[in-house]
């Protein structure tokens, strides 16, 4: 516990373990209690800075994370800092962000998409020499670049931009390209992302958590009153932005120009305040019904799990945990159904790919020693320890609806 401005602060662990063991005992005074802190942010919000507002919006979405249908993939907000912060772009940036960039292409990430083959950092150099102020850096106490989203402001002058380097944006975007053309630059409120990278080569964040990060950075930079268009083919971010207030342009799906499965999602701040849209985002949430709450199951704890998956090549060990014994089910059946989750090439929800991947590698394929899995990972050992114990309790609640389904249908 540490002292601040504001008050008393929790360690982000602690303030989560406190979160989850509160929802477990108490789900409707939770859900509750929940409500009423989102109440309280959005009416702090206007009058915070920018910084102050960052941090809102990461607790109230951290908050809710459990609503969202990939959370823990470019939803984990938890890791959100003070020292953190996102700041204009400087000329002295520019070596930083191509750096992220090569590593973006290297592995395919939805960010270069839309983009000519080849013409990427040529776009970057002239997004940073005609519209710098639509770059947005994330970056350090110390002031070093973390991670960047660059975009261009369309008016009449970065429209030409658009037709050299991702010449399918005129059926993208569809009849709203044409008026573009003629607008001044001064009557500019409409924000297209096109490229967005963060530094792996770090050793204090996972990529999806300044993925995360990034995203906020996104929501704080347009509740000024800009209009955000994105275009992308990723699954999770197509799943995740429409739960974020993005709407699809469906009149815009790109034919033979664009990549295949690429939709067009924009976020209008123009007619809406920041707080407006967080209400409006969790208003399904908020007004879950209390009663079908408290129905819920509760999830296996996650220590039983991690026992479990100790002993997962060991039926007659599986099959001495006490809470086996209480189901009274089969080691080999056991085993069975936990490979199945953690091979699986979707992994159900709530279990995250990362928390998939760190329990196979783990438990399973047993590639690397102990001492070796934080760095295999690219994450601190507090960072991999926290993400373990998420893993179990994720896994739980997926092994808690994988045996309800057996009470239901005597399948064992």
């Amino acid at each position: 516990m540490r002292t601040s401005m504001n008050g008393l602060c929790l360690h982000q662990l602690v303030s989560r373990m406190l979160r989850e063991d509160y929802q477990r005992r108490d789900p409707g005074q939770y859900h509750r209690m929940r409500s009423r802190t989102l109440e309280l942010l959005t009416g702090v919000f206007p009058a915070s800075n920018t910084l102050q507002q960052m941090q809102i919006a990461a607790h109230v979405l951290e908050l809710y994370r459990e609503q969202l249908p990939i959370a823990g993939t470019y939803t984990d907000f938890s890791a959100v800092r003070t020292q953190e912060r996102q700041r204009e772009y400087e000329p002295g940036d520019l070596p930083y962000l191509h750096r992220f960039l090569e590593a973006s292409l290297a592995r395919s990430d939805w960010q270069s998409e839309l983009i000519a083959a080849g013409e990427h950092h040529a776009l970057l150099e002239d997004i940073a020499a005609q519209d710098p102020g639509s770059i947005v850096v994330l970056c350090n106490s110390s002031g070093i670049p973390l991670g960047f989203s660059a975009g261009l402001r369309l008016h009449a002058l970065t429209l030409p931009l658009l037709d050299r380097y991702a010449p399918a944006h005129r059926e993208l975007l569809g009849e709203l390209a044409g008026s573009l053309y003629s607008l001044p630059a001064e009557a500019a409120d409409t924000l297209f992302i096109l490229l967005a990278a963060v530094d792996t080569e770090q050793p204090y964040y996972q990529p999806e958590e300044l993925g995360a990060m990034l995203l906020q950075s996104w929501l704080v930079y347009t509740s000024g009153g800009l209009r955000t268009i994105v275009a992308t083919a990723d699954n999770q971010l197509n799943l995740l932005l429409p739960l974020l207030g993005f709407q699809e342009q469906i009149q815009s799906r790109p034919k033979q120009a664009a990549p295949t499965g690429l939709i067009v999602w924009d976020l209008d701040f123009r007619q809406v305040t920041f707080e407006v849209w967080v209400q409006r985002v969790f208003q399904l949430a908020v007004q879950a019904p209390e009663a079908v709450l408290a129905e819920e199951p509760q999830s296996l704890d996650w220590k039983d799990v991690k026992q479990i998956v100790q002993h997962l090549y060991k039926d007659a060990l599986l099959e001495e945990i006490p809470l086996v014994q209480r189901l009274g089910l089969a080691g080999e059946y056991v085993r069975q159904q936990v490979q199945h989750i953690l091979t699986d090439k979707q992994p159900p929800y709530p279990l995250t790919e990362l928390e998939q991947s760190l329990l196979r590698e783990s438990y399973l394929q047993k590639n690397y020693r102990k001492s070796q899995l934080a760095e295999a990972f690219h994450m601190s050992r507090t960072t991999f320890y926290r993400h373990s114990r998420l893993a179990f309790i994720h896994l739980g609640h997926v092994l808690t609806r994988v045996l309800r389904d057996i009470d239901l249908h005597g399948d064992r």
